[in-house]
């Protein structure tokens, strides 16, 4: 086909349309068949596709719903069958952006054959494709995937079984490379195995799997640098989501990296491993932090056994943990290990967890807190019997402010003598309260042995 744009938006608005003609060409010029069929609400088969050279917009929106000159056509809603495959191994820009979009009847995506990939290629190829039920087994890309290339592709396909496999060597996520890429996808059950890329830039991963809740498992992360957003809300509200990732790798984190991440997992029993090296946390500000509320709502969740939040020579930075575990109802079980930072920031702790269940704390090895560390730090956890706390400055208000509120086993409550505080030194000062130790707990400090 020569010349730009030689049948851009031919049959555009032909709502009547019911048989496309035959597309030959083996070479597509930029924006060759844009929007070409967009509106033909008619149509019921695609031509076959053989192109084996596309460019920029080449098939942008060609049977997908658009805005063209401020009026919304809609997809070709008719469109049960589409190309049985697209053969152009090199992507360019745009160049499958929208091409499906919004067809309500197409029931297979076509195999696509592309190797190197482009900016926006693939983004909202398939969105809104509610009738969309396979894909192929694995995409064919072995290198990296760049900004948007993959964003909203399968954006809400209601009933797709599963998801192609990813390959096995790529570099880099480049930003919302993978954004929403399976969003509201609630009938999948199977995800790709493993996500390999070792750069994922900022929201590489946001929403990934956004309320795909027939999932059970999530893919492996290997990525060991993770931008702003990352992998934010990258499985939320995943009801069925029972396995996570083995272990998150990342050393370079940007902020709310894993924010929400987990957020409504319903049927998680388990949480990753986290890396057990030094890492600098990015700070952040009050519910705009790295892990805030990342396993919110995880109700089966009810052990921590063999976890800790990675080394004790972790750099803490503000708000990082904020409400983690908040509403982790039936979380009974968190070692003394869990939080080994010696150092801790403004409120990197705060609301930290919720559960009725937990009767002892993590230890707390920092011996000076910062502002609002520990604020609500275990407030609700009202079976809570032991603390260990070795902090000798920044005590009280300020830094433990109503870190155990709402406990049952303080004031005048038969057997709070079995109740154990444990503390740095016989000398260190601790205010009564809520803002630091309950009334009528025993109170004692660390045996010598330990240092």
């Amino acid at each position: 086909m020569s010349g730009s744009s030689a049948c851009r938006q031919m049959f555009l608005g032909c709502s009547s349309l019911q048989y496309a003609p035959e597309l030959p060409a083996m070479v597509i010029t930029a924006n060759g068949y844009q929007e070409m069929f967009t509106g033909c609400t008619s149509l019921s088969e695609a031509p076959d596709l053989p192109a084996t050279t596309i460019s920029g917009s080449s098939y942008r929106s060609m049977f997908g719903a658009a805005k063209v000159n401020n009026v919304d056509y809609s997809g070709c809603t008719s469109m049960e069958t589409g190309p049985l495959s697209l053969p152009a191994t090199t992507m360019s820009n745009n160049c499958y952006q929208g091409m499906f979009k919004g067809c309500t009847l197409l029931v297979a995506a076509p195999r696509i054959d592309a190797t190197t990939l482009a900016d926006y290629c693939f983004q909202e190829m398939f969105s809104g494709c509610i009738a969309l039920r396979t894909a192929q087994n694995e995409f064919s890309f072995t290198d990296n995937i760049p900004q948007r290339a993959c964003k909203q592709m399968f954006y809400n396909c209601l009933v797709l079984q599963g998801a192609p496999d990813m390959p096995s060597v790529i570099g880099t996520i480049g930003q919302e490379g993978c954004m929403q890429m399976y969003s509201g996808c609630e009938a999948m059950t199977k995800a790709p195995s493993c996500l390999k890329a070792d750069t994922v830039n900022q929201q590489g991963y946001y929403q990934m799997f956004y309320n795909c809740d027939r999932l059970t498992n999530a893919p492996s992360i290997e990525a060991t640098d993770i931008g702003l957003q990352g992998c934010m809300q990258m499985f939320y509200d995943c009801l069925r989501l029972a396995n996570p990732p083995a272990s998150l790798l990342a050393t370079t984190l940007g902020n709310k990296a894993y924010q929400q991440m987990f957020y409504n997992c319903d049927a998680l029993t388990s949480i990753p491993d986290f890396p057990d090296v030094a890492v600098t946390l990015p700070a952040g500000s009050d519910k705009n932090s790295l892990c805030y509320q990342m396993f919110y709502g995880c109700d089966r969740l009810e052990t921590l056994e063999g976890k800790k939040l990675f080394s004790s020579s972790t750099s803490m930075t503000a708000f990082c943990f904020q409400d983690m575990f908040s509403e982790c109802r039936n979380l009974a079980f968190v070692p003394t290990g869990f939080l080994p930072a010696t150092s801790v920031a403004a409120s990197c702790y705060r609301g930290m967890f919720q559960s009725t269940l937990i009767t002892r704390s993590p230890d707390l090895p920092a011996s000076t807190l910062a502002s609002e560390c520990y604020r609500y730090m275990f407030n609700g956890c009202s079976q809570l019997t032991h603390i260990k706390c070795l902090a000798t400055t920044n005590i009280g208000n300020g830094y433990t402010t109503n870190w155990v509120g709402n406990n049952k086993t303080g004031g005048n409550v038969p057997n709070t003598s079995d109740c154990i505080f444990e503390r740095a030194d016989k000398d260190t000062s601790w205010p009564e309260g809520v803002d630091g130790i309950l009334k009528n707990w025993t109170i004692i400090p660390p045996p010598e042995s330990e240092e």
